[in-house]
């Protein structure tokens, strides 16, 4: 069950939304501020994962990259250990 998904009350009608509308992308950022907020303190993590397998989403590789960057660049702003 994807919250994500319009079926079930998301932004999202098609899987490549994920990285284009904009209501999913502040979605994305609400759940990567929590997940910093929680375990943003600890110094053993290393880094970040975004998106497992991204170059799965066949032609869709400027709006998965852009949207990794723009996560990126926001979790890096909330991250006090700025990974």
């Amino acid at each position: 069950m994807n919250p994500y998904n319009k079926i079930n009350g998301g932004p999202c009608a098609d899987r490549t939304d994920l990285f284009t509308n904009e209501e999913a992308k502040i979605y994305s950022k609400r759940k990567y501020k929590y997940i910093v907020s929680r375990f943003g303190h600890s110094s053993c993590i290393a880094a970040w994962e975004f998106f497992n397998e991204a170059d799965l989403m066949a032609g869709k590789a400027i709006p998965v990259n852009r949207w990794h960057i723009e996560m990126a660049e926001y979790v890096k702003s909330i991250d006090v250990h700025k990974r």
